[in-house]
């Protein structure tokens, strides 16, 4: 069976051959490189900016809310058993001091 290049019972001529044409294949590699090069960029660019600034520490507090909600649930940000108290007042739960505070050195005078 010989293939003439059009479709049977259509008329219709298929592609024989596809052209490669240098010039879109060098628009296609420069583009590539500039996104590449970008994205780099902005990797680069996002991992130093995070190192330079001071990280985000976790907050602090001596006392912590323990609700029972299904599974314990830990809230540990009051300052004082007072305010612990007033969270879980009417909801359930109980105040118990934070085993992982550590009390913040005072700052020195010059």
């Amino acid at each position: 069976m010989e293939c003439d290049g059009i479709a049977p019972g259509t008329g219709n001529k298929l592609p024989v051959a596809v052209f490669y044409d240098e010039g879109i294949s060098r628009q296609i590699g420069a583009s590539m490189k500039k996104l590449l090069l970008t994205f780099i960029f902005s990797v680069a660019a996002i991992v130093l900016g995070g190192a330079a600034g001071p990280g985000a520490q976790a907050q602090n507090y001596p006392w912590c809310a323990v609700l029972n909600v299904g599974a314990l649930a830990y809230n540990c940000g009051f300052v004082t058993v007072e305010q612990c108290m007033a969270s879980v007042s009417g909801i359930g739960g109980f105040c118990q001091l934070n085993n992982t505070y550590v009390p913040t050195p005072p700052r020195r005078r010059r």
